[in-house]
């Protein structure tokens, strides 16, 4: 169910139908674009940085990375923290491996291939 929510709210962003609160965050528009990308393209849309509408608030960017980090075969169960590295559209994530655990797990992503490798 958490799925089919997600991809209905990637969708909803896609077409520009929904409606996003503006806040200040440590991510700039570039990097919340490219991890939009990376969520989409995990849930198999052939999505590109042209195609986001509508920039994702930080929590909308975690949820959306932590899904495709699973749809990946990986386990996020909550995102610590995103680090973009020097190279273009590439990410260092920590997560929480599971619910209510404390063991973390680090990714490196390639945003813009929908690709999540564990470190």
């Amino acid at each position: 169910m958490k799925k089919l929510f997600t991809a209905v709210i990637a969708a909803g962003f896609l077409t520009g139908s929904m409606h996003l609160a503006h806040a200040e965050l440590a991510l700039t528009t570039q990097h919340k674009k490219e991890l939009t990308v990376f969520g989409l393209r995990s849930m198999g849309m052939n999505a590109g940085l042209g195609d986001v509408k509508k920039v994702l608030s930080e929590a909308e960017v975690k949820e959306l990375v932590s899904t495709g980090i699973n749809l990946n075969g990986h386990l996020c169960a909550e995102i610590s923290d995103i680090r973009p590295l020097e190279v273009a559209g590439a990410y260092e994530v920590s997560c929480i491996a599971y619910r209510g655990g404390s063991a973390e797990k680090a990714y490196l992503l390639e945003a813009l291939e929908g690709i999540a490798s564990e470190m």
